[in-house]
């Protein structure tokens, strides 16, 4: 799998994804046995304007709330 270094923090971006998005974590939250990360965008991009996402809409899941 090929990838190049992120602008931003250096951080792994596949080079075959359709899109790519930076992060720096800036806070975590632990409940019981999950670890939640808060984390800022720092940069994002589409390597393929026309790709179709796969939309929760589109699939037999769902979540109540």
């Amino acid at each position: 799998m090929s990838y190049e270094n992120g602008s931003a923090t250096g951080a792994p971006l596949l080079t075959d994804a359709p899109a790519w998005i930076e992060t720096r974590v800036r806070d975590r939250v632990e409940r019981g046995d999950h670890t939640v990360f808060v984390c800022e965008v720092v940069g994002a991009g589409l390597k393929t304007p026309d790709f179709a996402p796969l939309l929760l809409s589109s699939t037999p899941w769902n979540y109540g709330g």
